[in-house]
């Protein structure tokens, strides 16, 4: 019985430049860890339109404030819209962090809810609240339910690293055509090159001579 090829084997055999960026990186841990729902859709609201550092900068902040990760959708309703703000937060992402919390405690959404959902219908259950569009779905998606053939198409990050890593003869979605079924892993050490300025030069010298 053949035993089945790890995300990683897949797609360092599938595409080289893929294949550097796991041996920098190690393991991808996206279909490894149990994330609670409430807490990765307020994580994705929190990164919208904002770099990785600046998200995490914020979510600290809240951190202190909330007391514990994950945050909890009742305890996060605790919190005042002065203090949230204060931490770096928008109007605007208050307002949709807390129309979720409402609608998690309320339980219009849960992961078994989502479960029974295709994606389409996740994105379109999930841009019926405040706040949330396409890319927010895609994200919770991918980090929350685990659907590791899903990815973010519109996502700056990823393009930027497309860009930077593939020819200019390819667009992201047909290159991502043979990371299938692991799209998703591909995407995350997309994004891990995007944020580590200092390995840029070290591996797109690799790739150039791969």
């Amino acid at each position: 019985m053949n035993k089945k090829k790890s995300p990683e084997s897949f797609l360092s055999e599938n595409d080289n430049i893929l294949g550097e960026l796991i041996s920098l990186f190690g393991e991808c841990p996206v279909c490894r860890q149990e994330r609670e729902l409430f807490d990765s859709l307020a994580t994705a609201i929190i990164s919208q339109q904002l770099s990785s550092s600046a998200s995490i900068g914020i979510s600290t902040k809240i951190q202190s404030l909330h007391g514990r990760r994950p945050f909890k959708a009742a305890q996060f309703l605790e919190l005042s819209d002065n203090q949230l703000s204060s931490c770096g937060l928008s109007k605007n992402k208050i307002k949709s962090i807390k129309g979720i919390a409402e609608a998690c405690v309320r339980e219009e959404i849960t992961k078994n809810i989502f479960a029974s959902l295709d994606d389409e219908a996740v994105v379109e259950k999930l841009t019926g609240y405040y706040g949330i569009g396409r890319w927010t779905a895609e994200i919770f998606m991918m980090f929350c339910l685990q659907r590791i053939d899903m990815i973010a198409f519109g996502d700056v990050g990823l393009k930027r690293a497309h860009n930077l890593l593939y020819s200019d003869s390819e667009n992201l979605r047909q290159t991502s055509e043979k990371w299938r079924p692991y799209r998703a892993v591909a995407a995350w050490y997309l994004w891990k090159f995007i944020d580590n300025t200092d390995c840029h030069n070290e591996v797109l010298k690799k790739v150039a001579n791969s």
